[in-house]
């Protein structure tokens, strides 16, 4: 089985949450794929995934978004799931996800030594330049 890594900055379940657990569900019925939950250690969400049957990565958990060292504590738990359990694919749904997630598996050096495909629900870079977001425009223009 392909194993697929969801990751999610969240440590309770919203509507991201819950949008990741069907998908992961539906793939893990299908027989073909091994969905591994990357969550934040400790939380509710992490136990709830884990009482699911997911397989479930902890990560540390983040209180703010801009703190650099704790992003990058998670991109290296990220990096070390994707290297230990062979990940082929890193799914994130979030602005958080996403900055964990890519980081962790551009850390990780890909797949069998090509590129590590992402997939990202919530972009970070906005479609506007209009669209108020929380992200500076440099890091959006740099992630386009």
């Amino acid at each position: 089985m392909t194993p697929i890594l969801f990751v999610t900055a969240a440590g309770d379940r919203g509507g991201a949450e819950v949008a990741m657990e069907r998908i992961a569900g539906g793939l893990r019925a299908a027989g073909r794929f091994q969905p591994v939950m990357a969550v934040p250690d400790g939380s509710r969400l992490l136990s709830a995934w884990r009482d699911a049957g997911f397989d479930v990565v902890p990560t540390p958990p983040v209180r703010r978004l801009r703190s650099a060292m704790e992003t990058w504590h998670v991109a290296d738990a990220v990096a070390s799931a994707v290297k230990t359990q062979n990940i082929a694919l890193v799914y994130t749904h979030g602005v958080g996800a996403e900055l964990h997630g890519g980081l962790g598996a551009w850390r990780a050096g890909g797949y069998g030594g090509a590129p590590m495909p992402v997939a990202t629900i919530e972009r970070l870079a906005r479609d506007s330049e209009h669209d108020p977001s929380p992200v500076p425009q440099q890091i959006r223009r740099a992630h386009v």
